[in-house]
């Protein structure tokens, strides 16, 4: 059964997102829809969770988007001593494409791309080759539990506008982290960048590293389209705590009372459906601002705040969202780890870390016989870099569990250039027009003479009349618009004593007389 509402015919739609209730019009003949799902996903590799996870984006976001890209982070490898790679490919990468394409019926998936090929004995420029947008399937991430990094473009059905990739690459870095980046061609002149990552936790350093280090391969590798989207599991955490990037704090336990507790208790006393509740609504807490020697929650926000039975401060889910975010890594360094780049209204709980079983917060974390603390994180990220991007509001996590994160996903508008409009607004089909019999066109000839010689006529009268009000500067009045420059007009004099008038010229001639007899 098919949950997708579609109208190709149409030069314009208009977005709802369930959640936000935010109503928007799009001109398709101007811009292209594009939808962003990335998710954590981990051993989720079922045609099930597929369609629960298809279903559930078009489901908040009631409109088909132009594109749809899937990006996904620790998909299994299969341990192999030989063709690691060729294993993944086959029974993961081919597997999880053709779940997605029996999930999105009405779009076509793209899997094949032009390579440019430099041998002397091809006739074209180009090469067909199969399109593995994938990373890190290798022994040490089998053994690791499987860090695969996929991405699936899937473009919709009777879509005038031409998407080719045209370059493709991926690098994995310490076996488990890493990134594949595709140029997608759109139409004549454009194109975006799409980088699936799935980048490392430990500290700050580490964290501006491993960007640095992206965005500078990207460049070496000649990625540099005016649009680029990053987007997958960045690892990002809200820092919280007087140890600051630990990946292991406290658990919480002896009735400890302080303000991080409170927010651990907070949010997982949650239910799912609370918890992924998208509220733009603005929240008056104040707190300062998080540097690497002030990650405490206690010493950034207000004594008053974060306390149990506190009527007056009571905390709602506006206030949580802005304390997590204004102590979210990411957010408060975006310019210094992505330069450029930008992401939509984040009005929404982190999607990390939840419980596999609920998909309600659990931030504990049990490693055999011992149990450790987790910070909560919106780790799961979509971030954007050019102009012709623009936001709908449809920023935002999907209820699918089985993991420890909760995907998330986006959609926005892409500008297209003019003449990739041209382009969209073509028909697939031009439909036939009436024949007319010789007698009809006959006698509309006359008719079409006789109209455009009365156009004619009424632009030579408009063309001779002034429309605009005239100034007489003698007199300082308005003349009317039907005046022409005439002798009603006086020209410029200067005034001379004893009521007769002359010209500057001779004005000047006469102060010249007087000085020379001084």
């Amino acid at each position: 059964m098919s949950i997708y509402k579609t109208d190709n015919m149409l030069a314009s739609r208009t977005i709802t997102t369930r959640q936000s209730k935010k109503k928007q019009t799009v001109d398709e003949t101007k811009n292209m829809l594009i939808g962003f799902i990335s998710w954590n996903i981990q051993n989720n590799i079922n045609q099930s969770k597929m369609d629960e996870l298809i279903q559930k984006y078009f489901y908040n976001v009631e409109l088909e988007p132009d594109l749809v890209i899937v990006a996904l982070q620790e998909v299994p490898v299969d341990i192999a001593i030989t063709k690691t790679r060729k294993s993944f490919k086959e029974k993961f990468y081919k597997k999880i494409g053709d779940m997605l394409s029996n999930s999105l019926k009405s779009y076509t998936i793209i899997d094949s791309y032009d390579k440019p090929s430099n041998s002397f004995f091809t006739s074209t420029n180009t090469k067909q080759k199969n399109l593995n947008l994938f990373t890190c399937a290798n022994i040490v991430s089998g053994v690791a539990g499987g860090y695969g990094i996929v991405t699936y473009i899937f473009k919709r059905e009777h879509l005038t506008i031409p998407i080719i990739p045209t370059a493709v690459k991926e690098r994995c870095i310490d076996q488990t982290k890493g990134y594949c980046v595709v140029t997608l061609q759109i139409g004549d002149n454009q194109s975006i960048d799409i980088v699936n990552t799935h980048m490392p936790f430990r500290d700050e350093k580490t964290t501006s590293s491993f960007t640095n280090e992206m965005l500078r391969w990207l460049r070496v590798h000649n990625f540099r389209s005016d649009a680029q989207v990053v987007l997958g599991d960045l690892n990002s955490r809200s820092l919280l705590t007087p140890e600051c990037y630990a990946k292991n704090i406290t658990t919480c336990e002896d009735d400890d009372q302080s303000k991080y507790c409170f927010i651990k208790d907070y949010l997982e006393n949650m239910t799912l459906d609370e918890s992924i509740v998208v509220d733009p609504a603005y929240s008056k807490v104040r707190l300062t601002k998080l540097t690497k020697d002030n990650c405490d929650i206690s010493d950034r926000i207000s004594k008053n705040r974060l306390l149990d039975g506190n009527d007056l401060y009571k905390t709602q889910a506006k206030d949580m969202i802005r304390i997590l975010l204004k102590s979210d890594v990411l957010h408060t360094k975006m310019n210094t780890l992505f330069p450029g780049f930008r992401e939509d209204i984040i009005s929404f709980l982190p999607t990390y870390k939840r419980d596999e079983s609920t998909g309600k917060f659990s931030l504990l974390k049990k490693e055999s016989s011992t149990v450790h603390g987790r910070l909560p994180g919106y780790a799961d990220r979509i971030l954007f870099k050019g102009k012709m991007f623009t936001f709908n509001s449809h920023y935002m996590p999907l209820s699918v569990v089985g993991n420890d994160h909760l995907p998330i996903a986006s959609m926005v508008q892409f500008k297209l250039s003019d003449t990739n409009q041209h382009i969209q607004s073509e028909e697939p089909e031009e439909p036939e027009e009436p024949q007319e019999s010789e007698e009809s066109e006959e006698s509309e000839a006359p008719l079409q003479s006789e109209h455009s010689e009365q156009l004619e006529k009424e632009k030579r009268t408009k063309t001779s009349k002034i429309p605009k009000r005239k100034k007489n500067t003698a007199t300082n009045k308005i003349l009317s618009p039907t005046r022409t420059r005439s002798s009603k007009i006086p020209r410029r004099t200067t005034k001379k004593r004893g009521g007769r008038s002359k010209s500057c010229k001779s004005k000047a001639k006469k102060q010249t007389r007087r000085l020379k007899r001084i």
